[in-house]
C-alpha cells in the first residue's frame, strides 16, 4: 500500500513547496511560468485525487451499466449516485480545458490556446 500511494504523495507535497529531500529527487525541475488564476498547475496534489475518483467512477460505469441495461432495475440511492457521477464527468471535463501540461522539455505550459 505504501508503495502504491507513497511515490504520489511524496511528489504531491515536493511540488507543494514543502521541504522533502526525498521528494526532490523524484520530481524533476520545472520551468513555471506565471499563470492566471483560473488554470490549475499540471501537478496539482489536488487534481491528481480528484483524477483518481474519476478512475473509481469510470469503474463504477464499467460495472453498474451493463447491469442497468440487463435488467433495468432502478434504486433510489443508484438513481443519485448516477447523477453525482455524471457531474464529476461534466466537472472533469471542464478542468480539462483548464489544465497546464508540461512538455517533454520541462517547460509548463498554461496558455489557453
Amino acid at each position: 500500500w505504501q508503495r502504491l500511494w507513497g511515490g504520489m504523495w511524496r511528489r504531491a507535497k515536493a511540488s507543494s513547496g514543502e521541504e522533502d529531500e526525498d521528494a526532490k529527487a523524484l520530481v524533476p525541475h520545472i520551468n513555471r511560468p506565471d499563470k492566471p488564476w483560473y488554470i490549475l498547475r499540471a501537478d496539482n496534489p489536488y487534481k491528481a485525487v480528484f483524477d483518481w475518483i474519476i478512475v473509481a467512477s469510470v469503474i463504477w460505469n464499467l460495472s453498474f451499466i451493463p447491469v442497468d441495461l440487463a435488467y433495468q432495475v432502478e434504486f433510489g440511492w443508484i438513481v443519485y449516485l448516477n447523477t453525482i457521477i455524471d457531474v464529476l464527468f461534466w466537472l472533469d471535463l471542464t478542468a480539462t480545458f483548464f489544465t497546464g501540461y508540461i512538455t517533454k522539455h520541462a517547460d509548463e505550459i498554461v496558455d489557453m490556446r
